[in-house]
C-alpha cells in the first residue's frame, strides 16, 4: 500500500492492518473542561509525565484504551462507568474476559 503525506510517500507492507482515523471528544454536561487536571481523550494523549493516579469516566473503549495505556506506564487507574457494565453495547462474555486479562487493575463504579 503507498500512503501519502503533504511531504513526502512510503510504501507500506503488511499482512493486517488497522485503519484508526482519530475520534472526537465528547464532553459532559455541565462540566468544563477548563482545568489541567480535567483532560480529554486528546488531552491524555499530550501529557509530559506519567501521573501516578488517574481517574477514567466512562468504561467504553476509548476510556479503557486511555487506561490500558496509562496503566502499561505505571499509572493506577480507576474507571467509572454510568451503565451496569463495561463497554456497553458489547457481548459481555467478551468484556468479561477484556476485565480479567486487563493491565488495569480495575476498580469499576457504575
Amino acid at each position: 500500500m503507498l500512503v501519502e503525506s503533504e511531504s513526502k510517500e512510503i510504501e507500506v507492507n503488511f499482512k493486517h492492518a488497522i485503519i484508526a482515523t482519530g475520534s472526537s471528544p465528547s464532553s459532559i454536561p455541565g462540566i468544563k473542561i477548563d482545568n489541567d487536571k480535567i483532560l480529554d481523550s486528546k488531552g491524555a494523549l499530550e501529557l509530559q509525565d506519567i501521573p501516578e493516579r488517574l481517574l477514567v469516566i466512562g468504561g467504553g473503549y476509548i476510556g479503557l484504551e486511555m487506561g490500558t495505556v496509562y496503566a502499561s506506564l505505571g499509572s493506577e487507574i480507576t474507571v467509572v462507568e454510568m451503565m451496569d457494565n463495561l463497554m456497553p453495547g458489547v457481548d459481555k462474555d467478551f468484556v468479561k474476559i477484556l476485565a480479567k486479562n486487563s493491565m488495569i487493575i480495575l476498580k469499576i463504579y457504575y
